[in-house]
């Protein structure tokens, strides 16, 4: 048995095997170029076949294949699978991973450096339910340096909440010992075999470690640390392919066994034919012109009911304009919608159609809508034209005297002893979220926790992390609580109230317990009248949010620690659509003097974002101003 070498730096000690079963191992130090040629091959067959293991083993007297370090992580994602005990059919019982090209688009922003590959399993057309592609793929990330075994199961369990596939990998994988096939497909679906590598960095392991001990701590301090099955999955042994290991493994890493030569562009290929319904691989002008369409993708059943009733509403307003039914004349139907995108704004344009789009693919797919045309007026315009919707009847700002009515006429009715339920819920999100800035349906699953430095902090999901409008799953806010208890002695209260009762809520009902407590709240505030009204509109659960924005401009943070502390992955997000500057209560306020005695620390907010968070925020935005400076220029016409 080969004895195995020390780390060197530079290179990856990979073992090979000609089986799972473990015998005849080569180990090999390869770069990280070399590891990507042998993973680019794709051999065609049965799924039995050579193996390799990213670890440098101590192997001796006493000790059998005990793991000294791992050199890549690797993940494997698939949806969850139940297999029938007579059958042996698999049916997929838990959410699908993303495609490979979103996978690999996810992995390119975050900048790191990967390998991509499909394996046996991929797209198998025997997987339950049928009609469905079912992506099964590996990822395998390079590392700032090699694990110990105690620290696979937390990194990997880490970087897969990270990607978001916290729900679809395989958590068995994330052993120091385990064995992965090298790539092999079923001689039917070679041709569906994909390949991506991505140039990045290096994974930070000590600095993702660190996050994952936080999160962990997070956990652990808000009682909600669940059992989690991690045993690795019971390998059967294998029998031995034919041929010599190291020449099988190690050959030309351009070519397949069966010739087929790889693709080495980064632009995926189109699958359209062999996963219908999904989007990963189609350009725009497909999207548009085909009835596989962007909005066929899995959304929340919340998102779906909304995009139903969206659809249906405007279904019923071209029937009561026209007199005619949309299924009857499926043109004048199309044509009426683009009259209609031209009255209302981008992002309500948006979403008719993908409301519309989901909808009549599901029930009219012969009435499919095109793309959104080009050339339409944008928001001012549309405002200038049309006049106010109703968002600007919802007041963008509170200024203090309203907001004192609005917590003593929120309070007096929750206190009340025939008061509403609803009424304690409406007063501990509005007053919570004047501190705090949370959404609300962020609430649920938040939880305080303690920093290494004794500070306490607040971890919030970020809600619109599955949107891809945010730089992360989380984010984290540093509380002075000194301060928080000057500005609001009972908002720690709340917070802590909030946090408690959804925890016990549902999805559902806790989006049920929001929209009844915005109508507590409204039929509270008429009766209360002009002092619990400000000059923009009505006040809302949502103000307390604006307010929370526009005290933080006026403290004058910066807009990445704004965006930080908000969830936006854009810094103009906070600038362009919630409260101004002036209608803060800082130093630079209306009511601030913004002179050099004031510029010490900020005065009414009382939340700072993490470290981490600013910098996702700021890599964010230069990657978007990256891609802005690289974007072709069009110039004039040549004749």
């Amino acid at each position: 048995m080969t004895e195995s070498p020390m780390h060197v730096p530079g290179l990856l000690h990979v073992t090979f095997l000609k089986n799972l079963s473990g015998q005849d191992q080569v180990v090999r130090p390869l770069p990280w170029e070399g590891l990507s040629g042998v993973l680019r091959r794709v051999r065609s067959g049965e799924k039995e076949g050579f193996a390799w293991r990213p670890a440098i083993i101590e192997q001796g007297s006493g000790c059998e294949n005990c793991v000294k370090a791992v050199s890549v992580l690797v993940l494997n994602v698939e949806g969850t699978k139940k297999r029938d005990s007579e059958t042996g059919v698999a049916t997929v019982i838990g959410p699908e991973p993303p495609g490979v090209c979103e996978m690999a688009d996810r992995i390119e922003v975050l900048g790191f450096k990967y390998v991509l590959h499909t394996t046996f399993s991929h797209l198998a057309p025997e997987i339950l339910p049928t009609g469905v592609p079912h992506p099964h793929y590996r990822l395998v990330f390079a590392l700032s340096r090699p694990l110990k075994p105690d620290e696979v199961r937390p990194l990997g369990h880490h970087v897969a909440s990270t990607l978001g596939i916290s729900e679809c990998f395989d958590r068995g994988g994330v052993e120091p010992d385990r064995l992965f096939y090298l790539p092999r497909a079923p001689a039917s679906r070679v041709d569906l075999f994909e390949f991506r590598e991505g140039k990045g960095e290096p994974l930070n392991v000590d600095a993702l470690l660190s996050e994952a001990r936080r999160a962990e701590n997070a956990l652990q301090a808000a009682t909600k640390i669940q059992g989690m099955d991690t045993r690795p999955l019971a390998w059967k042994p294998e029998p031995e392919p034919e041929g010599n290991l190291e020449t099988a493994v190690l050959q030309d890493p351009e070519t397949t066994d069966n010739g087929i030569q790889e693709q080495q562009g980064t632009e995926c290929r189109n699958n359209r034919e062999r996963s219908p319904g999904t989007m990963d691989d189609q350009t725009p002008k497909q999207r548009g012109a085909s009835s596989t369409l962007t909005d066929t993708r899995k959304v929340a059943p919340k998102t779906e009911e909304a995009y139903t009733r969206d659809a249906e509403r405007l279904r019923r307003r071209f029937k009561r304009e026209t007199g005619q039914e949309p299924e009857t004349d499926c043109s004048a139907f199309l044509a009426w919608m683009d009259t209609r995108y031209a009255t209302v704004k981008p992002r309500t344009r948006r979403r008719y159609h993908a409301a519309l789009t989901r909808y009549q693919a599901k029930h009219h797919p012969n009435c499919l809508p095109g793309p959104i045309p080009k050339g339409l007026p944008d928001r001012k315009a549309i405002q200038k034209e049309f006049g106010p919707r109703t968002t600007s009847g919802k007041a963008k700002s509170a200024p203090e005297s309203v907001e004192r009515s609005v917590l003593n006429m929120l309070r007096d009715a929750a206190t009340k002893p025939r008061g509403s339920n609803y009424s304690i819920w409406a007063e501990y999100i509005f007053r919570a979220g004047l501190r705090f800035g949370l959404r609300p349906l962020e609430w649920k699953g938040s939880w305080f926790f303690n920093l290494d430095n004794g500070e306490l902090a607040l971890q919030v999901p970020n809600a619109k992390y599955s949107q891809g409008r945010t730089f992360g799953p989380t984010r984290t806010l540093i509380i002075d609580e000194q301060r928080l208890d000057a500005l609001d002695p009972r908002a720690l209260e709340a917070a802590f109230w909030l946090i408690d009762k959804t925890r016990l809520l549902k999805e559902e009902e806790y989006d049920l317990m929001i929209k009844r407590a915005g109508e507590q709240m409204r039929q509270i505030l008429k009766r209360c009248g002009k002092p619990c009204r400000a000059s923009g509109g009505n006040v809302t659960l949502y103000t307390a949010r604006h307010q929370f924005a526009a005290n933080a401009k006026s403290d004058g943070l910066t807009r990445e620690e704004i965006a930080a502390l908000m969830g936006h992955a854009s810094i103009y997000t906070a600038g362009e659509h919630y409260g101004k500057r002036r209608s803060g209560r800082g130093r630079f306020g209306m009511h601030g003097n913004g002179t050099e005695g004031d510029q010490g620390k900020p005065e009414v907010t009382c939340v700072s974002p993490h470290i981490d968070d600013v910098r996702a925020v700021m890599k964010l935005e230069q990657e978007r101003q990256e891609r802005r400076r690289n974007k072709p220029k069009s110039g004039p016409a040549m004749g």
